[in-house]
């Protein structure tokens, strides 16, 4: 674990044992354990969202040429790096960086047609690594049966670009149902700042994505004594920002994508309503709304923490009052929500490590 990782890590541990610390942890115990089995069912809701930010990058794909869409089998394997992705994201010292990664390094595999799998393979399997799986041989928009791990790199970045500008599109109707509910507070234009802030960064990602970012990158790491020994690191670069230009073109499917996600963080309100239900303290829709829409705008301003872990707590404590819950019950909503991420993300990173091995194993096999 890198040092950075490694003092995130520690200064959202120390905030969440203190918030624990404060508001009681046996009340707290109590609230959560009310919950019961409850919990299952909130984990097992979250798949609806999963599967809606996975459809999200499958729109992305490269269309199949007798269906004009992408294959059932490519929508499965977006889902499983989706469910990686997530896992990652919460569960590992990385925070929300790391789960991208995983998701374009798993996505990078051979797609093959029905007639393909039946047929003796005689095509190199692509080496796992992603520097090693770069296909010169096809663009982006029509390579029906095999993208590389360049096309899953602009697929996956275009996707999560879309994903911050709907999580700034959703956090604002969390603020206006805010206001709606509560009238003029004084926490309102705060929010409002951070979430214009978050929008304008996002801005500045797809602006840069469309001026060569990585290309830019490359050029710098080329130059340091990281990337000195390896030639071909600006090359690929421009073949990734090729790429990422191709699949913004597609104006249709981008659209697309930010409409999944967006309806996959509406979708995600229920998880918090359920959760309230579960732990005796019901909320309504719009409440449930403010909560998730705002929760997650706080929870994505700490992307550096893994986890978000203390930050989560702080900010479901912040907005809990505004909605008459007691403290007690936000932090036992977190909690649901922190254990639905164990119960679906450590079969996810277990999952990850199955892939892992398994194109590894790959590798070798075709090296000898």
């Amino acid at each position: 674990m890198k040092r950075s990782a490694f003092i995130a890590l520690t200064v959202g541990l120390l905030l969440f044992v203190a918030l624990l610390a404060w508001r009681g942890v046996g009340l707290i115990a109590q609230t959560f354990l009310t919950a019961g089995w409850g919990i299952v069912v909130v984990a097992l809701f979250h798949i609806l969202p999963l599967f809606l930010d996975s459809a999200a990058a499958a729109v992305l794909l490269p269309r199949d040429r007798s269906t004009r869409r992408p294959s059932a089998s490519s929508f499965w394997r977006v889902t499983g790096a989706r469910w990686a992705c997530e896992s990652v994201n919460s569960l590992m010292p990385a925070g929300q960086m790391g789960g991208p990664v995983v998701m374009a390094r798993l996505l990078a595999t051979r797609s093959t047609t029905a007639a393909q799998r039946h047929a003796p393979d005689r095509s190199p399997i692509p080496d796992p690594i992603p520097s090693r799986t770069i296909d010169d041989t096809a663009p982006l928009p029509g390579a029906s049966h095999r993208y590389d791990a360049v096309d899953a790199g602009a697929i996956v970045t275009v996707a999560t670009t879309q994903q911050m500008f709907s999580q700034g599109v959703f956090a604002m109707l969390g603020i206006l149902a805010l206001t709606l509910h509560v009238g003029t507070h004084a926490l309102i234009w705060p929010l409002v700042i951070a979430i214009a802030l978050f929008t304008a960064a996002g801005m500045l990602f797809y602006k840069a994505q469309r001026r060569g970012l990585f290309s830019w990158f490359a050029g710098w790491l080329a130059r340091t004594r990281i990337g000195r020994n390896r030639p071909t690191l600006v090359a690929a670069a421009a073949k990734l920002d090729q790429r990422i230009g191709s699949v913004y073109t597609n104006t249709r499917t981008v659209r697309a994508s930010f409409l999944l996600h967006l309806v996959g963080w509406i979708v995600g309100t229920g998880e918090v309503w359920l959760a309230m239900h579960f732990i005796g303290h019901p909320v309504t829709w719009t409440e449930a709304f403010i909560l998730e829409s705002l929760g997650q705008a706080i929870r994505g301003a700490a992307f550096a923490i893994p986890g978000a872990l203390g930050v989560q707590e702080g900010g479901l404590l912040v907005l809990a009052p505004l909605l008459g819950i007691s403290p007690e019950a936000a932090i036992a909503l977190s909690l649901c929500k922190r254990a639905r991420e164990l119960l679906l993300g450590l079969p996810g990173l277990l999952y990850w490590h199955w892939r892992e091995r398994t194109l590894r194993r790959r590798f070798l096999l075709t090296a000898h």
